[in-house]
């Protein structure tokens, strides 16, 4: 596994626990074309469940890490 792959698995799996469903990376990232500095992570987390979640605290949040 890459290493900022499992950087969003493990940063996910500490924040959301048993709400996480699934986490999908794609673009450049799983192409080999990514660029570190230039290129962005293509990601969509999905949770079980929405209640009590703020998308636009949680979208700040995993952009910090």
């Amino acid at each position: 596994m890459k290493k900022l792959e499992k950087r969003i698995i493990d940063v996910c799996l500490r924040r959301y626990k048993e709400n996480l469903a699934a986490i999908l990376i794609f673009g450049s990232y799983t192409t080999g074309k990514f660029v570190l500095g230039k290129s962005d992570i293509d990601a969509i987390i999905l949770f079980k469940w929405r209640d009590n979640l703020d998308f636009e605290k949680e979208k700040y949040k995993l952009e910090k890490n």
